[in-house]
């Protein structure tokens, strides 16, 4: 929230979590995208950790 203030009605982000049949979907905003959208620049090492750990918590990756 520091290099935009507009960030944070994206903040905290959140994991979407549904039924789709017998699967189950995880959807997210890409901190990449969150990114764009606000203007942030020069913050590429932590967008990666954040979609590292978005990744996964979405998919029960280590």
């Amino acid at each position: 929230m520091q290099a935009a203030r507009s960030v944070a009605i994206d903040l905290p982000q959140k994991l979407l979590v549904r039924a789709d049949g017998s699967a189950v979907r995880v959807s997210y905003n890409d901190p990449t995208y969150l990114a764009d959208r606000h203007g942030i620049d020069g913050q590429d090492d932590r967008l990666e950790a954040v979609d590292d750990l978005l990744r996964q918590l979405a998919t029960g990756e280590k």
